[in-house]
């Protein structure tokens, strides 16, 4: 005598509750980093006015030419190169007003990916699938760096690979078995590479800020984590794929105005 019960609801329950409380997890970690980054980010901006304005200034006044100017200069390169730094932090805490508008998603990445293939290597395929036309509520610079955060990854992962590849899809509300808390209200953006792929240990840390496996003149290691951010904020989310030798697929899920 035997019972047999199908228990695939009720597991299938359990995997998105713990979908969501790894996902309710690392949002709390995210925004506790990011209240303290946006505090000192705020400090770090003022200190830094008086340090730019008045290297530019001293530069201007110094003899053409000579080193006491070349190290002005210097000095203002490297406040400029801070100050960018500060504002990624910024956007990452949340801490800007932005003004979303409705946008053409497939005509926002065109342009994009216009702008970005002029810049890559002859050898490396960048190859677009457009197979919807979706509208969404982004703020456009806001959309624009998390387009060049993911192509600018992909194009580095594909480094040393004989024939690179990189791929950018447009879609609606694509692969729900793998993402089952979504509505089909969605836009999917994916950008995948051929290149070498992150272990399991990498990419659990993928989008946590400040981590990189870039070298200490390569990044700061905010890209993913300023493009989670970004995503989060408009009512999207994230997902990654990867595998050693097997290349990396970013997937970015972004609210359809007005649903459907």
């Amino acid at each position: 005598v035997g019972v047999i019960a199908d228990v695939t609801v009720e597991q299938l329950a359990r995997e998105q509750r713990a979908v969501m409380e790894q996902r309710a997890q690392h949002r709390q970690r995210v925004e506790a980093l990011g209240t303290l980054a946006g505090g000192i980010a705020h400090d770090v901006g003022n200190t830094l006015v008086p340090i730019t304005s008045l290297s530019q200034i001293l530069a201007d006044q110094l003899p053409a030419g000579s080193d006491q100017q070349n190290m002005a200069r210097k000095i203002f390169d490297a406040g400029q190169r801070i100050s960018d730094l500060v504002n990624e932090i910024r956007i990452f805490s949340r801490r800007e007003v932005l003004q979303p508008a409705p946008l053409n998603l497939s005509d926002e990445v065109k342009q994009i990916l216009a702008l970005f293939r002029s810049g890559l290597p002859e050898r490396l395929s960048l190859v677009t699938r457009i197979e919807a036309d979706p509208v969404i509520v982004a703020e456009r610079s806001r959309l624009h760096q998390v387009m060049v955060n993911l192509l600018t990854n992909a194009l580095h992962a594909t480094v040393g690979v004989r024939k690179p590849e990189i791929v950018v899809c447009i879609g609606e509300a694509a692969d729900l078995e793998q993402e089952p808390l979504l509505t089909p209200a969605y836009a999917h953006i994916s950008v995948s590479d051929n290149g070498h792929g992150m272990h399991p240990e990498t990419l659990a840390r993928a989008l946590d800020p400040f981590f990189t496996t870039k070298g200490p003149e390569e990044g700061s290691g905010m890209g993913l984590a300023i493009v989670y951010s970004i995503v989060s904020n408009a009512g999207g989310t994230m997902r990654l794929e990867s595998a050693p030798g097997k290349g990396t697929k970013v997937h970015v899920f972004w609210p359809i105005l007005g649903g459907r």
